[in-house]
């Protein structure tokens, strides 16, 4: 880490990387990002490592991903360039077969092509002393392919304790990958390693901005008071009267304004560095050790003598026991003072991070079956994946075109009881993810005592008008890896989490708890649905299931059982199914069209890397809504209270996976037509 800390920006390739037993690469710095193959069942020899500050930049080539290789195209001053780590085996032929079809994409796309490889390969005109058969077939290939060296001089890239000096590390670039090179050689630092460090710099027009960022612990809510207070027109809110779905859009946005003018005002920006730094074990002993170690090693290849090798080895090794002692006291130190809840959280994600394999998204397979080539067409996979379009016609009960149905004063004021709503701020996570606005619920806790009049005269006039305020109606769209999936290069092995604005989740959770606990609507609900309940779980569900299988062949009959998984339940339930559930509910009319016109009025603003979409959603409850799991109880109720002749069996569901319990006595023809009747009826009510 020596090496590179100071660096703006680095690029690590890498070969012959450290691995653990799971074949998978230890944590190496906290600001680094690691490409490589990652299924763990072979160990990887070849790894690319970026900083952070280039994750939106960088784009895994996972189709030119193999043990040997990895290849990641990133931008580079508005402009694509290929980075790739490639390890040649010397027992193998040159060169590896996964090279090719990467060379050959990056001249059909005309891309900058730059990769660091050991190549196991000799010949005089990259600097050896004698040329080999394999140096003359790796010469042939690169002549073909339009390829070339960046290589400079003949300092060796390879040496060890017999002597042996040569140069077999290259760095293989074409024609536009050349020009962007500068200021390539080979370090005289330590490397702990038979092969040297190859440093170079890749020429930049123009200077990044360092990113910025405002940690919410840095605030100073003395000052974030202070400017609420001032704000003139938070004042004026107070004293508005909101009438119309324009007054309501107006006053959110003003709302959203004071509370963004605010934080930014009282929370300072804090400038994330793309420069690498030293780890704490870096200390002035350990590059003291490490000077004594190179000045050894120049002695001991001048001199070439049995004593001066002998004298490197004793100080490599004292080397390596100051770096194990010195390593362990600053974790002992770091874990002394590791006492608050914060820095053991902080650790246990430390320790986390360095045992799970993260599953990045990157490229992913289109209907023809080729993989995605950059962002852009990623994106539009997922789009087509997991926000499905309804039909164009199909109907939607109480509509924005609708007229309003006014609420009663007594009902509306029992939902947004001033105490009520209080407690609900409070039950949020301070630190959740915000949504697009990119208001924290700590934010509207510290200002809730200021706020709380305004917000509830926002909440009251929407429900009057069961309409949702223009800015509450926009999300944020993230998409997270499935755990243990076999191929991350599925569109279906992520899902989706929809991040609402503060706000809109609070008045969510007041109807809900008015559901919940005036209503009494999850008391009932079908004692078979076990998903979203209190005092159910999975357990509870999987007990009533064997119970009524042992209970059957005690009887010595016959149970079939089929476990049914409604794929993208959230994402593609119908509106239609939505409206006519809510409205089937003991929910007044006015609650109900809040809810509808919440659910089918929504965007969602989904990234990945560079790219970005706005869509609107045409089907689904939003994954990741206060209300998406009771409204979704709700639909799969009517699925439960259908009648014996309807679904001849039992019928119990957890959230949205069923189990179809079929039954009957010693004839097992029975049973198998009761769960043939299941199976078609399934699929007209499903």
């Amino acid at each position: 880490m020596s090496n590179i800390s100071g660096r703006r920006n680095p690029v690590i390739l890498a070969t012959e990387p450290y691995t653990n037993k799971n074949n998978l690469l230890p944590k190496v710095h906290k600001d680094l990002i690691p490409f490589y193959y990652k299924k763990g069942d072979v160990r990887p020899r070849a790894a690319l490592l970026t900083h952070k500050n280039l994750a939106d930049r960088c784009w895994e080539l996972t189709q030119f991903t193999t043990p040997d290789q990895v290849a990641i195209k990133i931008k580079h001053d508005g402009k694509e360039l290929i980075l790739a780590s490639s390890y040649m085996d010397g027992t193998k032929e040159v060169p590896p077969p996964e090279l090719t079809p990467l060379v050959t994409y990056a001249n059909q796309l005309k891309l900058p092509l730059i990769v660091g490889s050991d190549t196991n390969s000799h010949h005089i005109l990259w600097g050896n002393r004698e040329t080999r058969a394999r140096g003359e077939e790796l010469l042939d290939f690169l002549d073909s392919c339009g390829l070339s060296w960046a290589n400079k001089g003949s300092t060796p890239t390879f040496l060890n304790s017999r002597g042996q000096n040569s140069i077999i590390d290259l760095t293989i670039i074409n024609s536009s990958g050349g020009d962007l090179i500068s200021n390539w050689h080979v370090s005289q630092k330590f490397s702990n390693s038979d092969h040297r460090y190859i440093m170079f710099d890749i020429a930049s027009k123009s200077k990044t901005a360092p990113k910025q960022i405002r940690f919410v612990r840095n605030t100073d809510w003395k000052k974030f008071h202070d400017c609420l207070d001032s704000n003139q027109n938070l004042s004026n809110l107070n004293q508005s009267t909101l009438t119309s779905k324009s007054d309501l859009d107006k006053a959110a946005n003003d709302l959203n304004q004071a509370l963004t003018e605010a934080f930014d005002y009282a929370c300072p920006i804090t400038y994330i560095s793309s420069v690498i730094k030293k780890p704490p074990w870096m200390t002035p002993e350990v590059q003291n050790a490490q000077r004594g170690i190179r000045s050894k090693l120049k002695l001991a290849r001048n001199t070439k003598s049995d004593a001066s090798w002998r004298a490197l080895r004793e100080s490599d090794k004292a080397y390596n026991k100051l770096l194990e002692q010195t390593q362990r006291k600053e974790w002992r130190s770091f874990c002394e003072n590791t006492e608050s809840v914060r820095e053991s959280a902080r650790m246990n994600k430390i320790l986390k991070s360095c045992s799970d394999k993260k599953e990045k998204l990157e490229s992913v397979y289109k209907p023809d079956n080729t993989l995605t080539k950059n962002a852009e067409e990623t994106l539009d996979v997922l789009v087509n994946t997991h926000f499905r379009e309804g039909p164009a016609n199909e109907p939607i009960q109480n509509s924005e075109s609708e007229p309003p149905s006014t609420p009663p004063s007594d009902l509306v004021d029992m939902i947004y009881d001033h105490f009520r709503l209080t407690e609900a701020v409070k039950s949020f996570d301070p630190d959740t993810a915000a949504g697009p606005d990119s208001i924290k619920p700590i934010v509207i806790q510290k200002a809730w005592d200021r706020i709380s009049t305004i917000t509830r005269k926002i909440m009251i006039g929407n429900h009057q008008l069961q309409h949702v305020p223009a800015p509450w109606m926009e999300s944020k769209g993230i998409f997270l890896a499935k755990p243990g999936k076999t191929d991350y290069n599925q569109a279906k092995s992520f899902r989706t989490i929809t991040l609402s604005p503060v706000m809109l989740k609070l008045q969510e959770k007041a109807i809900l708890w008015h559901m919940q606990h005036d209503l009494k609507m999850a008391d009932q609900s079908n004692d078979r649905q076990f998903g979203f309940k209190k005092g159910c779980s999975t357990e509870t569900a999987l007990h009533k299931v064997v119970h009524r299988i042992e209970r059957r062949i005690a009887k010595k009959g016959h149970v079939i059982g089929t476990f049914l998984d409604i794929e993208g339940a959230f994402d593609n339930v119908s509106f239609k199914a939505i409206s006519e559930a809510i409205n089937a509910s003991p929910v007044d009319k006015s609650t109900a069209k809040w809810i509808i016109n919440m659910v089918t009025n929504r965007f969602v603003t989904i990234s990945h890397k560079d790219s970005t979409r706005k869509i609107r959603i045409k089907r689904g409850c939003p994954q990741g809504g206060i209300l998406s799991p009771f409204l979704w109880n709700l639909i799969v109720d009517d699925l439960l209270k259908f009648s014996a002749k309807d679904i001849p069996g039992y019928l119990q569901a957890f959230a949205d996976d069923l189990i179809s319990l079929a039954e009957g006595g010693s004839d097992t023809d029975v049973t198998w037509k009761r769960t043939q009747k299941n199976h078609h009826n399934y699929r007209e009510l499903v």
